[in-house]
């Protein structure tokens, strides 16, 4: 009823003229770790309605950078979003710690809500984007049509779906690895809407599940990636090689293997489509605004690895499902009447083994024993205490009371800190909150730091790693998200090309702007790309 109230008011108060040139919808489609070199060792593999329509009848930008440290894919979601760095958004990662309360805080965990699950709220916690602090492209929107656009956000992880909507969505959905069931938060509903529960009795996962990956070409088709069998590939429940029996894969892993497979990409793309019809998205002439963060080229890289048959096998049914995606909306809305733009979050690199085996300097950082013996080092400078009370992501945390009831300078012992870790394997340089707070960073290294790190969030230490190394802790590896990606921008005014020229990932958000009639918030760190918006860059 809000939401009626909200369009007729708005419709009373709109300039007919200017809104009628909007786009009826905005849709942005993320493919985690995605690079412009993926892209292109698999392009001659692609249908025509797909990935290669994007690029004939769109325009096709091969050239956006990560200007930023990264390797988590939250950061790249904030950023596409609100056009912000790290530094201004403050998705420096997945999670941080706050050393005022002593507390591991997840980026978009939010105890003032619960997880709805199929039924009533099932009493676990839930999510929002209040630790987001800019605002969003989907925030201003909602700003501009006094909340009469429709905004939703989707993805089978949380944070794919919440980051790359905001603070004021109508609805964020992800999957629910125990059952297979689309769920949300009550940051954005009382229960789940009646539709969403009719589209999971449907159980399109368990068509999904009950079936055999094999290769969609003949397997000796596939020239672009390493042999099925190579030993960089960890494989589902030690299996590695095609094909798989999905049906027993489940019995064992349940419904989060779906979040593992290729057809975990067709079931969010179902989902979309559902979502679309369901809220009447592109139906009128208010803008509405979908995003739809596709993360099982992730989970593929960490079973498989980048250069695996499986992931290229993966990239091969995404076109399909995007080819069908594309046909959806250009019956739904019509080309000319909506905006879609396809990138990634950050592209990833290979892992440091590939690379040592081609003679390329490579290797593997250890927090855990590095971590250990800095803290044996200050405990012989400063005493036997709790120095060093969390590291995550190359982010070093230290009990900043501590030091000041010891009396001793932060800086001093940072730098300390600092002067023993860079003589560690693999690690290139160690900047210090206290230097980064102090100066102004314009180019190289120093730069990308800087515009990752946010003073509340960030840690006193922060490690950058030589080039092919990548942190490892026993479970994962973790590598850099910064390999340039490509971005597809396809209807409405666009006019079809190539642009090769650097463009960066900041620029996604100021560019939809442009196009959506919004203006730029003060955070916007990029600048619209002149090619689409029909300025001369």
């Amino acid at each position: 009823m809000l939401k009626l109230f909200a369009l007729l008011l708005f419709m009373g108060s709109i300039v007919s003229p200017s809104f009628a040139s909007l786009p009826r919808m905005v849709v942005l489609l993320v493919i985690d770790n995605m690079s412009e070199q993926q892209l292109q060792q698999y392009w001659p593999y692609f249908g025509d309605k797909g990935f290669k329509r994007l690029a004939a009848e769109g325009r096709y930008c091969r050239n956006v950078s990560v200007p930023y440290l990264s390797s988590q894919p939250s950061q790249g979601y904030a950023t596409l979003s609100t056009g912000a760095f790290p530094s201004q958004h403050g998705i420096i990662a997945d999670k941080f710690f706050n050393s005022l309360k002593n507390t591991v805080i997840e980026c978009v965990d939010d105890d003032q809500y619960r997880k709805l699950n199929p039924l009533p709220v099932d009493g676990t916690r839930g999510y929002s984007g209040s630790k987001l602090l800019c605002t969003t492209l989907a925030d201003h929107l909602q700003i501009n049509t006094q909340n009469a656009s429709v905004v939703i956000g989707i993805s089978p992880e949380p944070q794919g779906a919440i980051l790359t909507t905001g603070h004021n969505a109508d609805g964020c959905y992800w999957m629910n690895e125990d059952n297979g069931w689309w769920i949300t938060s009550s940051n954005y509903a009382d229960s789940l809407p009646a539709w969403v529960q009719e589209f999971n009795r449907k159980r399109l996962f368990d068509i999904y599940l009950n079936r055999e990956w094999n290769t969609f070409f003949p397997l000796d088709s596939y020239k672009q990636c390493l042999t099925d069998n190579n030993k960089y590939e960890q494989g589902i429940g030690q299996q590695i090689t095609f094909p798989y029996n999905l049906a027993g894969l489940k019995s064992k892993y349940g419904y989060k293997l779906l979040k593992t497979i290729p057809w975990g990409n067709s079931y969010t793309k179902d989902f979309a489509i559902a979502t679309i019809i369901n809220e009447k998205m592109g139906k009128d002439s208010i803008p509405d605004y979908l995003s739809v963060a596709f993360t099982i080229s992730r989970a593929i890289d960490k079973s498989f690895g980048l250069r695996s048959v499986e992931m290229q096998d993966m990239y091969l049914r995404l076109d399909q499902d995007l080819g069908h995606f594309l046909d959806f909306l250009d019956d739904h809305c019509g080309k000319k009447n909506f905006i879609l733009v396809l990138t990634s979050s950050g592209g990833t690199a290979d892992e440091p083994a590939f690379l040592a085996d081609f003679k390329i300097p490579a290797g593997y950082f250890k927090p855990t024993q590095t971590i250990y013996l800095l803290k044996s080092y200050l405990n012989i400078l400063y005493g036997n205490k709790e120095w060093l009370p969390f590291y995550y992501n190359k982010n070093i945390y230290f009990n900043r009371q501590l030091i000041d009831e010891s009396k001793l300078s932060l800086s001093a012992f940072q730098e300390k800190a600092a002067g023993f870790l860079i003589q560690s394997s693999g690690i290139y340089q160690v900047l210090t909150s206290t230097s980064l707070l102090a100066n102004n960073y314009t180019s190289g290294v120093f730069q990308k730091v800087q515009r990752t790190f946010h003073a509340g969030r960030s840690g006193d230490l922060v490690i950058v790693l030589e080039p092919g190394w990548a942190e490892t802790n026993y479970i994962e590896t973790i590598r850099n998200n910064t390999l340039p990606v490509a971005a597809f921008w396809y209807g409405g005014p666009i006019t079809p090309g190539i642009t090769v020229r650097d463009i960066q990932i900041t620029d996604v958000m100021p560019t939809l702007c442009v196009l959506s009639g919004i203006s730029m918030p003060e955070t916007v760190a990029g600048t619209a790309i002149g090619e689409i918006v029909g300025i001369q860059p």
